[in-house]
């Protein structure tokens, strides 16, 4: 069946606008070479690296080895370019011993101008391939870990990142592995910063920072060191802070040296920590001049530019982003987010008429009617929804609308969008009203017609709530029940509207029990879909949507409860799954979890009214709980 939608106050683009890429696994060979021993070496099968290809030791987790100091491990790895042949056989032999004490050093002589060393270190590289996964894990971490080795880098960056969004820190421990064994530098101090950036002034406690300080203690690597200090922020923020400025003192030193181990990103991503642990210990000035520090670095990835701007607009840093724009001219003036950015900088910095003139302009970056201009009005206007510029992202979607068909799947998207943007702002006639002028496009509401991947009945019933939700805000009751029944009469009744109906109490006890009866069908419907595709997060959260807001049964509820659960395990910092999960624990009385998980998405989603304002709701009710006598 075609999926019942909750748009969760996102809009989102339809699948068929995402980037699908993929990967292949490339093979690395080991150069192999003769020598004077050859006759010792047949004789003496397997004792060289160079005998027979390694086959790595699968399924096994790192041997626990006696320490070994780096001067011996340099100077065994010098070993194995000996002219003696048995002296580098030796070696090796050692350094296999010494085991993944030397994973460091023999990454760089993989790359070592003697091929005998390169070509040795390679082998041992190949024989210490660590198994990253452990009895403990969850099913999760198994699945972000399986094949990581073998993806190339932006794939293994994504893993490290859905690593990080597991709840409950339950990837801590992986991305320490992928600290000590990932193969590439910079892509494990990623791994690093993306740990710490979930939550700078709150590192793990007792078991979980033991757990992560024996891993990580007898690495030299900067990544294992930065989250060793990041763990001791808790107890002597002082002299963690004078710690960090050191890393990142090393770290752009590196940087500007040219370093394939660092990056603009890496470098920024330690500046923002710095500027949050500053903040922390109330030291405003000195925030604020880190701040001005990110503005000053060189910076070639246009992603991270646009980052740090995000970032910098999250501070309200408006003087800084006027100041890094006028830094990088041309991205600013290119990239028409970079350009929304400054224009909404300038307009908080009270010169409105200069900010219209930056925004008209970025208006007008992408020219023309074919569809790949019209993408990147589309992809700004999401972006600028989501950065809280509503008049320019309304802007920007009214002009992909008016540039095409309106059948058009990408015009029908835009709609869908800005209809869905202005309910957030409650707007919700101009919402109703795009969406009378999307189902004019598809030639009203025929049956069996179909608007993109939508059809016209849902469009209709998610048109009528929009109605409905105008009527209910202005006090007129029998026009909202006027439009809840247009709304319910459709073959796919819009999940918002059947919530709605089941708490509007003007309905005859023939429509309410006909509302009953709709949210049962489509309960069994998404219950089906969920057994049919237990890891489809949409299923799951369309089901503990609908459930934890018309249901009272404690049973039903904690299904709910269960199935939202399950959908952030499969897409965490989802801001939509977690209004959902508030919604459930409201619904059973714990408006502790309620605000806790709502303060989350809010967290997420800044810009979100609907999530905000929820959660001022539920803020009210536990103050009104704290406040009202206790029961014995």
């Amino acid at each position: 069946m075609e999926p019942h939608r909750r748009e969760n106050q996102h809009g989102m683009i339809n699948a068929s606008m995402v980037d699908r890429r993929a990967h292949g696994r490339g093979l690395l060979s080991i150069i192999c070479a003769v020598c004077v021993w050859g006759a010792l070496v047949s004789a003496a099968p397997a004792i060289s690296a160079f005998a027979a290809e390694a086959e790595p030791r699968a399924g096994a987790e790192p041997p626990e080895s006696p320490p070994a100091d780096p001067q011996t491990i340099a100077r065994l790895i010098a070993e194995l370019g000996h002219a003696d042949f048995f002296v580098r056989e030796r070696a090796q032999q050692q350094l296999e011993q010494i085991g993944y004490d030397a994973f460091d050093a023999l990454q760089a002589a993989a790359s070592h101008e003697d091929l005998e060393i390169a070509a040795r270190a390679r082998y041992l590289l190949r024989v210490l391939r660590v198994d990253l996964t452990r009895k403990g894990d969850s099913e999760d971490v198994r699945r972000l870990l399986a094949d990581y080795d073998g993806l190339p880098v932006p794939q293994r960056r994504e893993r490290i990142e859905k690593l990080a969004q597991l709840p409950d820190a339950k990837g801590a421990e992986a991305i320490g592995r992928l600290i000590l064994y990932e193969r590439s530098p910079a892509l494990a101090k990623a791994a690093a910063l993306a740990l710490i950036a979930g939550d700078p002034t709150s590192p793990p406690q007792g078991d979980a920072a033991r757990s992560l300080r024996d891993l990580l203690r007898r690495s030299p690597r900067p990544p294992a060191q930065w989250v060793q200090t990041w763990l001791g922020w808790t107890s002597d923020s002082t002299a963690a802070l004078s710690q960090w400025i050191k890393h990142v003192e090393t770290e752009i030193r590196l940087q500007q040296e040219g370093s394939s181990e660092s990056s603009g990103e890496i470098v920024s991503g330690l500046l923002k920590i710095q500027f949050q642990w500053l903040k922390q210990l109330k030291k405003s000035d000195e925030a604020m001049a880190v701040a001005a520090r990110l503005t000053e670095l060189q910076i070639s990835e246009p992603e991270t530019l646009l980052d740090l701007t995000r970032w910098l607009m999250a501070q309200k840093a408006w003087k800084l982003i006027d100041d890094l724009a006028q830094r990088n001219p041309a991205p600013f003036q290119d990239q028409p987010i970079l350009a929304y950015a400054r224009a909404w900088a300038v307009k908080q910095l009270g010169d409105g008429a200069r900010a219209e003139q930056l925004a008209a302009a970025a208006l007008a970056a992408s020219p023309g009617r074919e569809l790949q201009p019209l993408l990147e009005h589309m992809r700004t206007a999401i972006a600028l929804r989501q950065m809280g510029m509503f008049p320019w992202a309304e802007a920007e979607y009214r002009h992909v609308i008016g540039q095409m068909a309106g059948n058009h799947p990408l015009a029908a998207n835009a709609r869908f969008s800005l209809a869905e943007m202005l309910h957030d702002q409650q707007r919700d006639d101009a919402a109703a009203k795009v969406l009378e002028e999307a189902l004019a496009a598809a030639g009203g509401k025929k049956p069996q017609a179909a608007l993109a991947d939508r059809s016209t009945a849902e469009i209709a019933s998610r048109m009528h709530f929009f109605f409905a939700c105008d009527a209910e805000r202005q006090g007129r009751r029998e026009l909202q029940k006027d439009h809840l029944l247009q709304g319910l009469a459709v073959d796919e009744p819009d999940i918002d509207l059947l919530i709605m109906a089941n708490r509007f109490d003007g309905f005859t006890a023939e429509q309410r029990n006909s509302v009953a009866a709709k949210i049962k069908q489509m309960s069994d419907e998404l219950l089906q879909d969920i057994a049919n595709e237990p890891e489809n997060p949409i299923y799951l959260n369309q089901y503990a949507w609908l459930a934890g807001n018309t249901s009272g049964d404690r049973a039903v509820l904690n299904a709910a409860l269960k199935h939202s659960t399950r959908s952030l395990e499969l897409s965490p910092n989802n801001a939509g799954y977690l209004d959902t999960l508030a919604h459930i624990y409201a619904a059973m009385g714990d408006f502790e979890k309620a605000v806790r998980h709502q303060s989350r998405a809010a967290e997420l989603e800044p810009h979100n009214g609907l999530i905000s304002r929820q959660l001022e709701k539920f803020k009210a009710e536990l103050q009104r709980q704290k406040a009202a006598p206790a029961r014995y």
